[in-house]
């Protein structure tokens, strides 16, 4: 794989996750994806969610609060967004949409 699709494949496979629970094909699944990251230094950080235009955190939903400003927080494409707006934030790069199926 070239340089010039480094990252691209993991931002993929997350969107098409994500458009799957959102087509509801499978009746056992659904709800807002739950995101996590692990890092060389430091605990574990649990990830915001912004899906179907409201705030979710470890699958349970949000309201607009100020402690949501202390969250990262990303749509169903695994762009960066902004917790007041849900919108992706201004400077954070748009990701595409390879395998959108609806």
């Amino acid at each position: 794989m070239g340089k010039e699709r480094r990252g691209w494949n993991s931002r993929a496979v997350f969107s098409s996750f994500a458009d799957f629970l959102k087509s509801g094909d499978d009746a056992k699944s659904g709800g807002s994806p739950q995101l996590a990251g692990l890092f060389r230094k430091g605990p574990a950080r649990a990830f915001g969610m912004v899906w179907n235009g409201s705030r979710f955190l470890g699958g349970m939903e949000l309201g607009d609060t100020e402690a949501n400003s202390r969250i990262e927080w990303y749509n169903e494409q695994f762009e960066i967004c902004d917790p007041r707006t849900l919108q992706r934030k201004p400077l954070a790069q748009p990701q595409p949409r390879p395998f959108r199926t609806y």
